[in-house]
């Protein structure tokens, strides 16, 4: 009876169908979002930045970055979510700077709350 009833019901898009383009904030150059982002870098402590850019910028896995620093897996989750945190923080803090105290998307900058979304 519920797989019939979900084929019934009205599926809606998430898209809005306009006659004009949205209005969105300049993207900034690749320069500056690398100056950006090594300064966001930058406020971390050293061991929390090299699992950062082992784990995400050379892409290894956690076993991987754990061998690369000689520590546990589990201490490489625990310095990355820190970490990411902090790098959350502070590219919002940027992202608010360089928008006028509003987010990039026009209201107050929130990165995504969990994983490696940077």
């Amino acid at each position: 009876m519920n797989t019939y009833l979900d084929g019934t019901r009205l599926k809606r898009s998430g898209e809005i169908l306009t006659d004009r383009f949205p209005d969105r904030a300049a993207e900034p150059q690749a320069l500056e979002t690398r100056l950006v982002v090594l300064a966001a870098l930058d406020t971390l402590p050293a061991k929390a930045r090299a699992v950062v850019v082992l784990r995400y910028w050379e892409d290894l896995s956690i076993e991987q970055v754990a061998d690369v620093l000689g520590c546990s897996p589990g201490n490489v989750k625990s310095h990355s979510a820190r970490a990411l945190e902090k790098l959350r923080q502070v590219l919002c803090g940027f992202a608010c700077q360089f928008h006028g105290g509003a987010g990039v998307f026009g209201h107050t900058a929130q990165f995504a709350g969990g994983g490696a979304d940077l």
